[in-house]
């Protein structure tokens, strides 16, 4: 399945689709994740773990989705596109950190999420999240909360960022909040 997402991410690249070249982004770190019987890959930008590009692997659809966070103004930004075309682009009104303290934010939010399974107890991803800081707490709320409500593929899609660092765990425990 790596192979097929490598070639369709260079695809995607190749024809000009996605918005940064694919210089920004870390094919070392490719992720597969699972959800529900779909099987999507994600790739995150170098200098933004939460910026990524989701594709689905294991169905005839052929859609894409770029999630891109960035600072102005002292907050987080969040741009949303799909197939190219932007959905959205907001102020999450939570103010913006640099690149490696999301990563410790999501690092905790793994280790917590990690714990609650050793530990047996059935945790909504609130709990989960707030394990972690608040910063990365209220991103995952604020970017994920509307899709996940939706449905399980624009979840994943959306927790793409969080899969990338902390692996499908996170995903799981987050989306179940809103399944």
């Amino acid at each position: 399945m790596r192979t097929d997402a490598v070639n369709k991410f260079n695809s995607l690249f190749q024809n000009g689709k996605i918005e940064y070249s694919e210089e920004y982004f870390d094919f070392d770190n490719i992720k597969i994740a699972e959800m529900n019987g779909e099987v999507y890959a994600t790739i995150s930008k170098n200098d933004s773990v939460l910026s990524t590009v989701t594709i689905p692997l294991n169905t005839n659809e052929n859609f894409y989705v770029e999630n891109y966070f960035y600072e102005k103004d002292g907050n987080f930004w969040i741009k949303t596109k799909q197939d190219g075309e932007v959905i959205s682009d907001v102020d999450s009104e939570i103010q913006f950190v640099n690149n490696d303290e999301i990563l410790q934010g999501i690092r905790e939010l793994n280790d917590y999420a990690i714990q609650s399974q050793q530990r047996g107890l059935n945790v909504s991803c609130f709990l989960a999240v707030s394990g972690a800081g608040a910063t990365v707490s209220g991103l995952i709320a604020k970017v994920c909360g509307t899709p996940c409500v939706l449905a399980p593929p624009t979840c994943i899609v959306c927790l793409g960022g969080i899969v990338v660092v902390g692996g499908g765990s996170i995903a799981a425990a987050v989306w179940k909040c809103w399944e």
